[in-house]
Order: C-alpha cells, then sequence, then structure tokens
C-alpha cells in the first residue's frame, strides 16, 4: 500500500508538469500497474483493470500506446513472475517503450480558465442561467 502511495505521488508530481514526461508516465503507470497485479488477488481485481489504468494514465497526458500488444504477452502474469517493478518496466519496454506517441493537444486545453473567467457567483448563475434567443 505504501508503494502504490509513494508511486502514485511521483505520478501526479509529474503530471501536473507543463510539459510531462511521456517515459517517466510510462515507468511510474508500470510501476502503479505492477503493485496492482500484485496486489489484486487479495483485492479480487481484475487484469483488466490494471492495464486500462497503465493505458487511462499515459492518455491523461495526452500519450497513446500505438503498437497492439504483442501475442502471448500477458502483462499480469509477467507482473506477478518478476521479482521488481524495474524488471516489469524491461518486459513491458519492448512493446510500449518504443510505441510512445504524443498525441495532439486536447482542445479542452485551449479554453479559459473556468474559475478565472468567472471569479464570482454573480457570474456563475448569469452563466448558468442564459438563454440565446431562438430568433
Amino acid at each position: 500500500d505504501q508503494e502504490m502511495a509513494h508511486v502514485w505521488d511521483r505520478l501526479c508530481e509529474e503530471a501536473v508538469k507543463p510539459r510531462p514526461d511521456a517515459r517517466t508516465m510510462f515507468e511510474h503507470s508500470a510501476t502503479l500497474a505492477y503493485y496492482w497485479y500484485n496486489f489484486m488477488p487479495l483485492s479480487r481485481g481484475s487484469a483488466a483493470c490494471g492495464l486500462l489504468s497503465l493505458h487511462a494514465l499515459l492518455l491523461a497526458i495526452d500519450v497513446q500506446i500505438t503498437a497492439p500488444m504483442p501475442y502471448g504477452l500477458q502483462v499480469d502474469w509477467e507482473a506477478i513472475f518478476l521479482p521488481t517493478p524495474g524488471d516489469f518496466i524491461r518486459v513491458l519496454d519492448g512493446w510500449i517503450g518504443s510505441s510512445l506517441q504524443q498525441l495532439e493537444p486536447n482542445p479542452l486545453h485551449s479554453l479559459p480558465n473556468v474559475s478565472e473567467t468567472f471569479s464570482t457567483l454573480r457570474s456563475i448563475l448569469e452563466i448558468l442561467n442564459y438563454e440565446e434567443s431562438l430568433q
């Protein structure tokens, strides 16, 4: 539990940077997945949750895995049988490491900050009650 919390904190620190490093995010996400796979039997979780979280954490910083999973690779069993997160990252590196691709920036990032645009309760209520004429 402490290991997962520590990795989560490091992942969050990297994710909030203006330009998060895709490689660092991959390593932190893979480490988090490694611990998930090893704790999963205790929490009655599923392997799909671990793989989905790996993809989701990378997509959150606009990075995607472009290569399909290699035939015969069972990510959960790799994590369970490998002794350290570093070993797990090295196994995934053959698949994921070379296929990380930066996505086009999310169009939502170009929108103005809501809390800055509508800084008062009055302005929030006004915009929530705005009705455009149908004429």
